[in-house]
């Protein structure tokens, strides 16, 4: 007589010798059937050894709660060959996508059949785990059953510490194709961290002269404890040492490589603007000092930075003072934007140059061109840059208009990392925001 074969994931708790898949006979037989187990596989091993790094224990201890005995369609999207038993394959997903650091994130395991229909018993609960990339850091959770979702799905809570790359798997599933996977984890949005405080800022100026202006690129460091938000376009002015103000004509522009936009200044990072000056009249005596005052949004304090005084070009026309916004420094960010740069140039090949091979591999050239062919440009903005051991993960927000004028935004991450010698984009995560 013909048996249903079963398989029993076992938990966690129970000993190393019995741990992962057992093929067991269903139907109250104690017998077993003969069938190969599979394979242990490991979490993906991070790349430093870990220390004093966080660990999240599981909200609950996993226990033995009765199985239940369910027949796991195959996959549609698979290849099913007629009386052939399936294969159980695993999928993660996170809600959301990019989890951010601090926040909790739903992470949904589907267990299903590959290559045609299996009837397996299922556990109620089993752990799952996550390795940083960076620091090693493991954090565990219990994945319960869905009373009321498809046979074979379950759901577990995790908060990641710190942001970059984790890998997931479950500790029942080892050997299970699809057993592991990775999620990028982002840095809190920008409009979660507080603004930054002039007192925990360094800012120094180095200025240059161009056809009757100076102009000046002020950097400031984030010399406090926390990250802290930092506004594009502080209000600024000319005064002399006496606290007088200089008459201005402000204004705002953009250089075409960051748009501006708030961002996100982590502790150590830098970020710089550039401002112009011209045309001071009467013209200022060779003894006269003037200072560019620096004041952040909502009482968080001002800061200055000396100036070099430009020449009179006329005093029946007004003295002019433009910046730029502020925008975050480092080689990580500058690869992101060479790569928008060249893509508004239409340099498709230079922009693809750029990807690692982990990029390439996973689209041609020709493809990624051909995803440019209704777009006129990318408006750029980078919101933050997160270390990721010797990676970087640039958040980005996106503004893409198409030939016929029509606009969509986009949000999301690239991960910048050395390949050969130079830095190139070796992941990418972007949705329409």
């Amino acid at each position: 007589m013909r048996r249903t074969v079963c398989v029993r994931p076992f938990i966690s708790i129970m000993p190393v010798a019995v741990l992962g898949l057992m093929l067991m006979a269903c139907g109250g037989s104690s017998a077993a059937t003969p069938i190969p187990t599979l394979a242990p596989t490991a979490v993906s091993a991070p790349t430093a050894t870990p220390t004093t790094a966080p660990t999240t224990a599981p909200s609950a201890t996993p226990t033995r709660l009765p199985t239940q005995a369910v027949t796991l369609p195959p996959s549609p999207t698979a290849g099913v060959t007629a009386g052939t038993r399936g294969q159980i394959n695993i999928a993660f997903s996170t809600d959301p996508a990019q989890p951010i650091v601090g926040q909790p994130a739903t992470i949904t395991i589907r267990v299903f059949a590959v290559g045609g229909p299996l009837t397996i018993a299922l556990v109620g609960s089993f752990s799952i785990s996550a390795v940083s990339d960076a620091s090693g850091a493991v954090l565990s959770a219990v994945a319960t059953a869905l009373p009321n979702g498809p046979g074979g799905s379950y759901r577990a809570s995790m908060t990641f510490p710190t942001a970059g790359t984790w890998h997931l798997a479950t500790d029942n599933f080892k050997g299970a194709p699809g057993n592991t996977a990775d999620v990028t984890v982002v840095g809190a949005p920008s409009a979660d961290l507080p603004g930054c405080h002039a007192a925990d800022l360094h800012a120094d100026a180095q200025w240059q002269g161009a056809a009757g202006s100076r102009i000046g690129t002020i950097t400031v460091t984030n010399n406090g404890a926390d990250a802290c938000l930092l506004a594009a376009y502080p209000a600024v002015r000319i005064e002399n040492m006496q606290g007088q103000i200089a008459p201005t004509d402000n204004a705002t522009v953009t250089d075409g490589t960051d748009v501006g936009g708030d961002i996100a200044l982590q502790p150590g990072q830098q970020a710089a603007a550039d401002v112009r000056w011209s045309n001071q009249c009467p013209q200022a005596a060779a003894t006269d000092t003037f200072l560019l005052r620096v004041t952040l949004p909502e009482s968080d304090g001002s800061f200055t930075v000396p100036t070099s005084v430009p020449p009179c070009l006329g005093d029946t026309q007004p003295s002019h003072l433009s910046q730029q916004p502020f925008t975050l420094r480092g080689d990580a960010a500058q690869v992101v934007r060479d790569y928008y740069l060249a893509i508004n140039r239409h340099d498709y090949r230079a922009a693809y140059a750029l990807f690692g091979a982990p990029m390439r591999q996973n689209q041609s050239y020709d493809d990624f061109t051909a995803g440019f062919a209704t777009t006129q440009e990318d408006d750029l903005h980078i919101r933050a840059i997160a270390p990721n051991g010797s990676q970087s993960v640039v958040t980005i927000a996106l503004s893409t208009r198409a030939r016929s004028g029509d606009t969509r935004r986009y949000a999301g991450t690239y991960t910048v990392g050395p390949e050969n010698g130079a830095l190139r984009i070796v992941a990418a995560n972007i949705a329409p925001a």
